[in-house]
């Protein structure tokens, strides 16, 4: 997740909330947000209406090795 650098704090704040593990980190992205496969569509939803959210990507892991 990219957020918006004077809207942070919110975009954290209401992350926070969601049933899933949320990571702060450095570099093109503020937040990595790792959840089971079957919230996606949930959480992609509920990003999509957090105001200072500018951008997502998203990653599927296929296998941890």
């Amino acid at each position: 997740v990219k957020a918006t650098p004077t809207k942070r704090n919110k975009v954290y704040e209401e992350v926070s909330k969601m049933h899933a593990t949320s990571l702060r980190t450095t570099g093109n992205m503020d937040l990595i947000i790792e959840a089971d496969r079957n919230k996606l569509e949930e959480i992609l939803n509920k990003l999509s209406t957090i105001e200072g959210v500018e951008e997502t990507k998203t990653h599927i892991i296929l296998k941890k090795i």
